[in-house]
């Protein structure tokens, strides 16, 4: 990521650790300022995008590992799942399944949300477009 120049070293030291899930005080230790000094920059917007952009850092760098160890971890659960090992318990088997129903529940979830914010988006979009229409109209709400 791309150093934010609306911020000096210390802030982007402070989002970096907040981003990384440090506590307020373990942030302010690193980048040498105090606790309040970490809640003032709370009220900037810049520092908070900041911690935004970070965290989707830390996120992408995180999934692409996570994502090649996908398709053998699913893997792993049907074949646990598809046992006949007597060593393998139910619940053992119960509990693949659910890991897996989960994780297509999640990801049916995910889908959904992305869907609708893009509509509201486009929504949002087609009204900047024309400034006469009103909120009811973009969030499809009944006015």
């Amino acid at each position: 990521m791309e150093r934010p120049r609306e911020l000096n070293e210390r802030q982007i030291l402070a989002a970096q650790a907040l981003a990384a899930g440090f506590t307020w005080r373990d942030a302010a230790k690193r980048a040498k300022c105090s606790t309040e000094g970490i809640r003032a920059w709370k009220q900037i917007e810049e520092f908070n995008n900041a911690i935004w952009d970070y965290q989707q850092e830390i996120f992408h760098r995180s999934f692409g590992v996570t994502s090649e160890a996908l398709p053998d971890a699913i893997r792993k659960l049907r074949e646990i799942i598809d046992t006949e090992d007597p060593d393998v318990g139910v619940n053992v088997k119960v509990q693949a399944i659910k890991i897996l129903i989960d994780s297509a529940h999640k990801q049916y979830e995910a889908r959904t949300i992305e869907r609708r914010l893009e509509t509201l988006e486009a929504n949002a979009q087609r009204q900047a477009l024309s400034p006469s229409s009103t909120a009811g109209e973009i969030t499809g709400a009944a006015g």
